[in-house]
């Protein structure tokens, strides 16, 4: 399917209790990004039973984890400008938590490279997706075409 890399970072996952991996896990598979998105900016909720959530207090923890692992779902080669500039913001705003201010691509590109590589590569691929010009995109998607 265009737009998904399937080359992910589950490093992330890491981080979360071994008693809440099954949820992670499930987030990860059943829940699409707009849906996780909405759990982490309070516009939705998930209901405890469908999701077997035993640990409330940890779930924006889990859903913060999960969806930097999404993240990592999606080819940027492949997508506008406007959704390369909000996977670009959802990764800052997640992995900004507690500072006084957002931090760059390049920051988080460095704070990331050794711990969740293939997330660093990502971001990356993503910050050159963000550099191209709209005009470079449709010169490379046409040369793709014809050759």
């Amino acid at each position: 399917m265009p737009g998904l890399s399937y080359t992910i970072d589950k490093s992330f996952l890491d981080n979360i209790d071994l008693q809440s991996q099954d949820l992670a896990k499930s987030l990860l598979v059943n829940l699409p990004l707009q849906e996780m998105v909405a759990i982490y900016v309070g516009e939705k909720t998930l209901d405890p039973v469908e999701y077997d959530i035993r640990h409330p207090e940890k779930l924006n923890f889990i859903i913060q984890k999960v969806i930097l692992t999404k993240l990592t779902y999606f080819n940027t080669d492949h997508l506008a400008k406007p959704h390369l500039r909000f996977l670009a913001w959802l990764a800052a705003d997640i992995l900004s938590q507690g500072a006084s201010q957002k931090i760059s691509l390049n920051h988080l590109i460095s704070k990331t490279q050794y711990s969740h590589v293939t997330f660093s590569n990502w971001l990356k691929k993503l910050q050159q997706n963000l550099m191209k010009t709209d005009r470079q995109r449709e010169i490379e998607k046409f040369a793709r075409r014809i050759s």
